[in-house]
């Protein structure tokens, strides 16, 4: 999905990603190592900017953002970025987006799954610029499953089992 898209082309070898250590940080009580990282317009192929409406419209962008690595499990914990470079034309003026990582226990397994999502959203229409937030807070996430007869059509019929 999304959440793990925004994570992945930050690593994608494509996206000639740049990185530079800026500081270290806590989150959630883990000790982390902060990287600036940037993704230049070009290499930003699976990024850009996206408007839905009745029809729908894309322009290419950059990005420049942050990353919080775990210095102990050297898992992504945060990653924080600003589109750059939207063409001025463009009716998409800003976005910006902070995702929170976490590994989550599902049916005893862990996996790396988003936790919380921060979306901020700037719009020009005419004279008017109108501003969107979107916050999503993930939770109870489960697993599901179920069980499948795969029946050939020249089978003998199965009886119904009597109770």
């Amino acid at each position: 999905g999304e959440f793990v898209e925004d994570l992945a082309k930050i690593f994608k070898p494509d996206s000639k990603t740049q990185f530079e250590l800026l500081t270290t940080d806590t989150v959630r009580s883990r000790r982390t190592l902060v990287y600036e990282y940037t993704i230049n317009i070009e290499n930003n192929k699976s990024g850009g900017v996206g408007l839905k409406g009745p029809v729908f419209q894309s322009s290419p962008a950059g990005e420049k953002g942050k990353i919080w690595i775990d210095r102990d499990s050297f898992r992504v914990l945060r990653i924080e970025y600003r589109l750059t470079d939207i063409a001025p034309t463009f009716a998409v003026k800003a976005v910006t987006k902070t995702i929170d990582y976490e590994m989550v226990d599902i049916a005893g397994d862990k996996y790396l799954l988003p936790i919380i999502s921060d979306f901020r959203g700037t719009v020009q229409n005419g004279e008017r610029r109108f501003e969107s937030r979107n916050v999503i807070r993930f939770r109870n996430y489960n697993k599901y499953g179920s069980d499948v007869t795969i029946v050939e059509e020249d089978s003998e019929p199965v009886p119904d089992e009597k109770p």
